[in-house]
């Protein structure tokens, strides 16, 4: 609800006319905006598949599918960024692959997103260094920097000592029930299939790969979009702001897409780069709209495949 009215403030401050007349002027460009982001799906799905690779093939269409679907949840459904994983993993057993690889496989997946990420996340924090001319925030990139490796690494460790049969075990001693019991078979397998996945060392440097070529992709996304609007900017600022952006986006996973932090977080970061309010918060809507041309159709196509 915060997020929610924060986001209505600063569109009625900056003018809900004037922003709507910014899209309008924007038109067939936001389609294009989701034909490139199709692009960045298609090398996040494609990671998934590579990483799977050693214990089963699975088609680059399912691949790019399955995160379509995780995708349009996550963005538009109140899942704190989860569901859309849960229901890659229904999806992925549907097709035939074992419940133990599926999970497995979207955790690991998982794991290499946000791993890539930080890397991702530092490039904008570099650049907005370079950008400032100044070494006053250094101190705090750093700190941020070395919290969110510290997390990612925290829960490598977590995967590699047995992720899902301690979860079991901590259900059983909560609650000493049958159920959780018969759970523990299952997150054994799991816990193996995560291992056995981390020993192919070359699949999952590939795997990593690919989701940082989409990080980089997303670059485009921004740059296509202040084009569109009418306010370019160079890739070196795209860059800043997608990256930035996509940071500020991911620590508010507990707000339903974010909305408002990452009006907010354009804004200000938009300010550092001498873009104008007005430009900052029509590029927040335009990702705003692609999200919706992408993820109606995506959530649609999960009901009909879930019947």
């Amino acid at each position: 609800l915060l997020g929610l009215a924060l986001f209505i403030v600063l569109i009625v401050r900056q003018g809900v006319g004037e922003l709507a007349a910014s899209l309008a002027a924007a038109g067939f460009g936001l389609l294009a905006l989701a034909g490139w982001h199709v692009l960045t799906m298609s090398c996040d799905g494609l990671a998934l598949r590579q990483l799977m690779k050693p214990e089963t093939r699975i088609s680059a269409g399912t691949a790019i599918w399955t995160r379509w679907l995780q995708e349009s949840v996550n963005n538009l459904l109140p899942v704190m960024q989860i569901g859309g994983n849960l229901v890659k993993v229904r999806a992925l057993m549907r097709r035939g692959i074992s419940t133990d690889l599926a999970g497995a496989s979207v955790v690991i997946d998982v794991t290499l997103t946000v791993s890539t990420q930080i890397l991702f996340t530092l490039l904008g924090l570099m650049l907005l260094l370079w950008h400032l001319g100044s070494g006053d925030i250094a101190g705090s990139v750093l700190a941020g920097a070395a919290v969110m490796s510290l997390a990612i690494a925290g829960f490598y460790q977590v995967q590699k000592r047995g992720l899902f049969s301690m979860l079991t075990g901590l259900l059983n001693r909560i609650a000493k029930r049958p159920d959780w019991q018969a759970l523990a078979g299952g997150a054994q397998a799991m816990d193996e299939m995560i291992a056995s996945l981390y020993r192919h060392r070359r699949a999952l440097y590939q795997s990593a790969a690919l989701h940082l070529l989409a990080w980089f992709v997303g670059i485009g996304e921004v740059w296509l979009a202040l084009y569109f609007l009418g306010t370019p900017v160079g890739l070196v600022e795209a860059a800043l702001l997608e990256s930035l952006g996509r940071a500020l986006r991911t620590a508010a996973f507990a707000i339903p897409g974010a909305v408002g932090v990452q009006e907010g977080g354009f804004i200000v970061f938009g300010a550092l780069l001498g873009l104008p309010a007005g430009a900052a918060l029509s590029l927040s809507l335009a990702k705003r709209v692609r999200e919706l041309l992408l993820g109606l159709p995506g959530l649609l196509a999960w009901q009909i495949e879930s019947q």
